[in-house]
């Protein structure tokens, strides 16, 4: 016949959460250790009658031993006098669970709890292979300068004068992009914290700090030393300045790092600039040159279709007293007559750690008002998506870290600037992980747009690092 064996109750008495191994005590003290008769049948000690415990149970606090057959170890033990055990009629109330299970039930006072494994990431197959900088430069949440047309800000004090500023979201497309380096480039990280140039040192200050008043007293100071023609007294004591300029016309001003150093030489033996050496401050890629794709880019820039050879048209000058005439140095008459060089010159472009690509279309002249003046149109509309995200630009690998987009009055509905006939700058950063923001200096703070947005692109912006 079958012996049914007998039901396993449990104790209702309160766990102590402190306990303390049998070996620390006195030999004295094991004889009030408390006998767990369940083990007696399974365990050699027990059934000698022994209380010569050397263990207690972690969960009921009965004496037990140090054998398989009276108690389990539990998980984060070291096995020496200092371990944790569990009695087998406590494992015997959990025949579903595992040891692991059993002990996570216990705290310790934080001691026992085991390690959690770190959280996985879904669609990442080897999270730890992420780069470093993804989590650390999303965690920046970046606020936007406002336009300075804005009717909330108020014009900043630059010594004895009053700076207000206009139109300034060119400018400000150009920041924006900047700051978005400075989070996502180690390598421009360290251009930007050692440069002397004023936007650069604002980009800085706005990741940083903020849009507070100490940013906008550099903008306007950046811009009043920079665009000194385009200051004009508005009242006493107040400068306005409208910077309603291309991004093109910008950057030749800002006194930012170049984006290539060209090595120029001459065709001609009597060229007064031989050998010279230029900053570009950005690189132009014509609309035909690309065929209106920014997707042919790489192609252009492989057969170095952006610079090729051009005439010199240096002006002449007396050089180590030998005087040099235009009859000496060139045989086409319409350039003689302006007493320059028609020798050809041949370019030698070195890339540097920023650059910026214009891929701006034409300015067209028409008639406004008994007025004329030129329209910027902007004729490559491209997906967000289709910018190339790296480009070897002259043997240098670069990544992209936004673009400069331009919306014409037409399409600004909501927008005051559409009753002045001009357009609007906007910035789009491509940030680590190809998440894209909208840098609207419009607006506070920068909003996520899908990759497949369609913008007329001006100029992309690219880092080496």
């Amino acid at each position: 016949a079958l012996v049914q064996s007998p039901i396993l109750t449990v104790s209702h008495k309160k766990f102590r959460r402190k306990q303390v191994a049998a070996s620390e005590l006195p030999q004295a003290h094991n004889d009030v250790f408390k006998r767990n008769t369940t083990n007696e049948a399974n365990c050699l000690l027990c059934t000698t009658k022994s209380a010569d415990f050397d263990a207690n149970c972690s969960r009921c606090g009965c004496g037990c031993h140090r054998l398989d057959t009276c108690s389990v170890l539990l998980p984060g033990s070291d096995g020496e006098h200092t371990d944790k055990r569990m009695c087998n009629k406590c494992v015997g109330l959990f025949p579903s669970k595992g040891v692991f299970d059993l002990w996570a039930f216990e705290n310790w006072g934080g001691r026992g709890v085991l390690n959690k494994k770190e959280k996985g990431y879904y669609g990442r197959a080897c999270p730890e292979l992420r780069p470093r900088l993804e989590s650390n430069s999303l965690s920046v949440k970046l606020k936007l300068l406002r336009n300075g047309g804005d009717s909330n800000l108020q014009p900043r004090k630059l010594g004895g004068l009053k700076i207000s500023l206009n139109n300034t979201c060119a400018v400000d497309s150009i920041i924006h992009l900047l700051m978005i380096a400075y989070c996502d480039s180690d390598g421009f990280r360290e251009i930007a914290d050692t440069s002397n140039s004023k936007i650069l040192q604002l980009a800085v200050h706005l990741v940083k700090k903020g849009p507070n008043a100490e940013a906008y007293r550099l903008r306007a100071e950046a811009l009043y030393e920079n665009l000194s023609d385009a200051c004009k007294p508005v009242a006493f004591g107040l400068m306005g300045i409208d910077c309603a300029r291309t991004p093109e016309e910008l950057l030749k001003k800002l006194g930012l790092p170049p984006s290539v150093r060209d090595h120029i030489s001459c065709s001609s033996q009597y060229c007064p600039a031989q050998g010279r050496i230029q900053d570009v401050s950005y690189i132009a890629v014509g609309y035909d040159e690309i065929q209106g794709n920014v997707v042919n880019l790489q192609d252009t820039l492989d057969h170095n279709k952006v610079m090729d050879s051009s005439v010199c048209m240096q002006p002449f000058k007396e050089t180590d007293g030998v005087p040099l005439t235009p009859d000496v140095a060139i045989q086409d008459q319409e350039i003689s007559k302006n007493v320059l060089c028609s020798g050809i010159n041949t370019h030698n472009p070195v890339s540097q750690d920023i650059v910026f690509l214009s891929v701006a279309g034409q300015h067209s002249l028409v008639h406004s008002k008994g007025t004329e003046q030129y329209v910027y149109e902007c004729q490559i509309e491209e997906c967000l998506s289709a910018v190339p995200a790296t480009l070897i630009i002259f043997g240098k690998v670069f990544f992209l870290r936004g673009v400069i987009a331009f919306i014409p009055p037409g399409n600004l509905i909501t927008r005051s600037s559409k009753s002045l006939g001009i357009g609007h700058y906007v910035a789009y950063g491509r940030r680590v992980g190809g998440q894209w923001f909208c840098l609207d200096d419009l607006r506070d703070t920068p909003k996520a747009v899908n990759a497949n947005t369609k913008v007329k692109l001006d100029m992309l912006f690219y880092t080496k690092f």
